[in-house]
């Protein structure tokens, strides 16, 4: 029987989910006559899934083994210095070093190399302060394997190359690199692993993806094998923009080395946009990968004269946004909490021991509200509890911060919506560019039945600049705008109540999140209204939204910019409007709403509660066919077509 494993060395228990998603990829693949087996970290016990064959063999979890925002910023200067100096002695210039070094020296520079590289070493291993010593040792080790090429072209002897280049990608990472290609070549020697045989590592970064390599390397009968590697993560962190172009370098760095034994690795990103973002790079092919939820999603529990159950699901942990819990149930308590119209549901369990500071302290915020009204779950859930909580929940918050989750992927999103469930997001995200999709069907929808007027191309408009000057356009086709705001004017429909706006966008930038902002004016110019919107602006994605219009309004003043300090372009903008005649509650959507900032969390909370039935009454039509994508035979077939 062939076999389908996941490695997967993160897992130690059932927090965060891992394990369920892995356990529901194996029990697929037993029912396509694969023998499943998850392979996880060492620490792993009590929660073994049934039918599923489980190793604990990995010393570090995913989190342990890479530069990720909990490295101390030392620790990721040095590795960068490190690929540095890799990168930049890679040039021709490094040969002229090496000649000026014979010269002055006047005697072998490999062999001085070669004792200078084994004393750093050993004080290397004696001290054990790897971040001092990790830029003087890969910067020797550099030029002591340049120089022994020099000395053998000096020879006349023909290396190969490639040979040449694998060495010098042989050490250039840490030991946990090492470790991981150890105890991962262990594990599948013993199950004797084929190339008929599926391994997938769904929780992949560098430092496994050169383990794999190692591997391959050392042992080149495992070149043969199938690997398939989903990045679910942007190789930067946003609150650090300016480290984009040197990590960049990192990534490029590492993916040329890996290039010579990906014969049979696989690339997959989960959204759109970490595809477009690996892809960028120019060295492999990241292929879309779907989300996988249950085949036949359930339906929507019905229940009568019961509260409003608002609910957060996942770990209590700071990059998830947990620490903004306590002010909306504050907020919400007195007009709907406490008189019974809605009732909190928040999973609460830490991630790490006593947690992190910030979703700690508001764990216990909300532990001061009565547990009839604030229900809170200080434990891990199995699977089957989590279900049940999804199940049983109506409106459901994910308030990731976006500089976390501008690109990364959210499941809880896909199993929301999948049940047809209400959520409440924030912009900037991928979860808001999904939900946003499914408001522009939405909003198309309504144009059928209550667009009044003609549609406003706002491209053929005049902009301008706060400082008034024009701001030039290719063929009235193309808007250009960036960090400085540029603005125009349209005048409102007669008897409009709603006006929707469509964007889209040509270009992607990182980040690439579009802030809009509309003022509403009167006939004397003076401001009723104003609003700020941000939109994640893919390439070629349509986006729109819809706003409600106070009766009194004359016209409107857009202002448009980017958040980066790139220059994006916009390829259309329309505005159309809508006469409802009060058929539809006004700046609702479908499926949940975007947030923009904390008190405009609290505004559409309370949106949606108040409108919640409305939302409950559109789910089936609109989100039915948004989670056919997310399949586990979509899963699948990707997995084993590139098989």
């Amino acid at each position: 029987m062939n076999k389908f494993i996941i490695i997967d060395h993160s897992i130690k228990d059932n927090s965060g989910h891992y394990l369920e998603y892995a356990s529901r990829i194996l029990y697929y693949s037993k029912e396509l006559g694969f023998e499943p087996i998850l392979l996880t970290n060492k620490l792993f016990k009590n929660y073994v899934p049934d039918n599923i064959t489980v190793y604990p063999v990995y010393t570090k979890t995913f989190f342990e083994n890479n530069f990720s925002k909990s490295s101390s910023i030392f620790v990721r200067i040095c590795m960068q210095a490190k690929l540095f100096f890799n990168s930049f002695f890679g040039h021709s210039i490094n040969g002229v070093i090496i000649i000026i070094l014979k010269i002055i020296l006047k005697k072998p520079v490999t062999k001085i190399f070669l004792t200078i590289n084994r004393v750093l070493k050993e004080i290397y291993s004696l001290l054990r302060i790897k971040s001092i010593f990790l830029v003087l040792i890969a910067s020797y080790e550099f030029l002591l394997e340049k120089a022994k090429h020099l000395a053998n072209k000096d020879g006349g002897e023909d290396k190969d190359k490639n040979k040449y280049k694998n060495k010098i990608f042989r050490k250039t990472f840490t030991t946990a690199k090492k470790k991981f290609s150890k105890e991962t070549f262990r594990i599948l020697r013993k199950l004797n692993v084929s190339s008929k045989d599926v391994i997938l590592i769904p929780t992949v970064e560098i430092c496994e993806l050169l383990g794999i390599a190692d591997l391959i390397k050392n042992q080149p009968d495992f070149k043969k094998m199938n690997f398939h590697f989903i990045f679910r993560r942007e190789f930067f962190d946003y609150t650090h923009s300016s480290d984009i172009l040197a990590i960049r370098r990192i990534y490029n760095f590492y993916f040329s080395r890996v290039k010579f034994y990906c014969d049979n690795m696989h690339f997959y990103s989960d959204t759109k946009q970490l595809c477009e973002l690996y892809n960028g790079l120019g060295f492999f092919n990241f292929d879309l990968l779907p989300i996988p939820i249950p085949i036949e999603p359930q339906k929507k529990v019905v229940k009568s004269n019961s509260p409003i159950s608002f609910t957060y699901l996942g770990d209590a942990r700071d990059e998830k946004g947990f620490q903004k819990l306590p002010y909306i149930v504050a907020e919400l308590w007195k007009n709907y909490i406490s008189n019974g119209k809605i009732r909190i549901f928040f999973q609460a369990n830490f991630n790490c021991p006593k947690g992190e500071f910030n979703s700690a302290s508001a764990r216990l915020n909300l532990l001061r509200y009565p547990s009839d009204k604030v229900k809170l779950f200080l434990n891990s859930m199995s699977n089957n509890e989590y279900n049940n909580l999804l199940n049983n929940a109506d409106i459901i918050i994910i308030p990731y911060e976006s500089n976390n989750y501008k690109y990364r992927s959210s499941g809880i999103l896909v199993e929301a919506l999948s049940r047809l469930k209400t959520v409440l997001v924030p912009s900037g995200t991928w979860m808001a560019a999904e939900l946003s999709q499914l408001h522009n069907t939405y909003h198309k929808y309504l144009l059928e039945k209550y667009e009044i007027g003609e549609k406003l191309n706002l491209l053929k408009y005049k902009w301008t600049t706060l400082s008034n000057n024009s701001v030039p356009q290719e063929n009235n086709n193309i808007l250009h705008y960036s960090s400085q705001m540029i603005s125009t004017i349209f005048y409102k429909e007669k008897d409009a109540s709603e006006l929707v706006l469509f964007i889209e966008g040509l270009s992607i930038e990182n980040p690439n999140i579009l802030l809009i902002e509309i003022a509403e004016k009167n006939d004397d110019d003076e401001s009723l209204n104003s609003k700020n919107i941000q939109i994640h602006l893919p390439k070629n994605t349509d986006n729109s939204v819809k706003l409600s219009i106070s009766p009194d309004t004359s016209y409107f003043w857009i202002g448009i910019k980017t958040l980066s300090d790139n220059k994006s372009e916009i390829s259309k903008i329309k505005v159309s409007f809508l006469k409802t005649n009060k058929d539809i509650p006004s700046d609702v959507n479908i499926g949940g709403e975007i947030y923009y900032d904390d008190d405009d969390m609290l505004n559409k909370a309370t949106s949606l509660i108040e409108n919640y039935q409305y939302y409950e009454d559109n789910a089936k039509q609109f989100l039915s066919d948004w989670s056919v994508f997310h399949t586990m035979d979509n899963f699948m077939k990707k997995i084993l077509i590139d098989r």
